[in-house]
């Protein structure tokens, strides 16, 4: 059985003008390897954020199945 660590990654940003941002993100690795690296980025505008949703995607197809996800 593969080992899988999941690490959340956080960054935040506090701009004089345009006030506090925050960005999430996830680092994962399987059995020590890091195979997933959504690095975030707080800015004030462009930032780069994943959610939940992104991660399992693209653990799914790190783990060799096609997947899609449909939210409302």
């Amino acid at each position: 059985m593969k080992q899988i660590d999941i690490k959340q990654l956080m960054d935040y940003r506090d701009c004089e003008t345009c006030g506090p941002s925050s960005a999430e993100g996830y680092s994962v690795s399987i059995d020590g390897e890091e195979v997933i690296d959504m690095i975030p980025i707080a800015h004030c505008y462009d930032g780069t954020s994943y959610t939940l949703e992104e991660l399992i995607i693209e653990l799914l197809h790190k783990l060799g199945h096609n997947a899609t996800f449909t939210g409302g």
